[in-house]
């Protein structure tokens, strides 16, 4: 990834990334519009490697708007950048299959010397849930005494 120094302390850059994506639940176009909030630490991305890198990544393939989300902030909240802080909105635009939505996903707030923590939450936030804690599965013995009456 190509990235300068900042060298001039900027302290925010907003970014407005468009795409097209196909929602693979229900196989409709979707036009998204998003806004990156990207706060650097110690350097600065290129942009014209950010916008081929996401059209890349995201242009005409199947996400949902959550996933389009979370696709756009593991890019930007990575080693390479390092960012302080990385907030990311996704809104649907000209979409005629349903209501306007939009999804607000944001790092976690890195406090200094508390690496780990902000770690863990991440971690915590980017795992999947379980066959056994998935409050929707037949298989969480929560849901057994529903299933069982």
């Amino acid at each position: 990834m190509a990235k300068q120094e900042n060298e001039y302390g900027v302290k925010l850059i907003v970014m407005r990334p468009a795409f097209k994506v196909v929602c693979p639940l229900t196989q409709a176009p979707i036009s998204l519009k998003c806004e990156v909030d990207f706060m650097p630490g110690d350097f600065v991305p290129e942009y014209m490697e950010v916008q081929n890198a996401l059209r890349q990544k995201l242009d005409n393939k199947k996400f949902t708007i959550e996933g389009a989300a979370r696709e756009i902030l593991d890019y930007f909240d990575s080693d390479d950048y390092q960012p302080e802080h990385v907030r990311v909105v996704v809104k649907t635009e000209n979409n005629n299959t349903y209501f306007p939505v939009e999804v607000f996903i944001e790092s976690p707030k890195k406090e200094p010397g508390d690496e780990k923590s902000a770690e863990k939450a991440d971690k915590k936030a980017r795992k999947k849930p379980s066959e056994k804690t998935d409050p929707g599965n037949p298989g969480n013995p929560d849901n057994q005494e529903k299933i069982d009456n």
